[in-house]
């Protein structure tokens, strides 16, 4: 398991439908596919990985991962080298 989705996100896995909607749509306030397309595509790959993580129940800790405030933790130390990591806050 990879923290792509959760961590372009901002949220921890969760089986919570309405919290990955919520944190998509929060996100998608500062990021217009019209001014950075390519950002806005990694958006919107992260809430559809997210989406089928949650229904296929893919979201827990696998050999070696680290899930919860622990892989958060660790994916902040990371974020210069995670997908969408140039991705500006307006």
């Amino acid at each position: 398991m990879s923290i792509f989705p959760w961590h372009l996100l901002g949220i921890d896995p969760t089986r919570d439908e309405g919290a990955i909607q919520r944190a998509y749509a929060r996100k998608l306030r500062r990021c217009r596919p019209d001014e950075d397309p390519e950002n806005f595509a990694r958006l919107v790959d992260a809430r559809k990985s997210a989406l089928q993580r949650m229904a296929k129940g893919s979201i827990g800790e696998g050999p070696g991962q680290r899930s919860g405030r622990d892989a958060r933790r660790d994916s902040l130390s990371r974020e210069s080298d995670a997908p969408g990591a140039n991705f500006q806050h307006r």
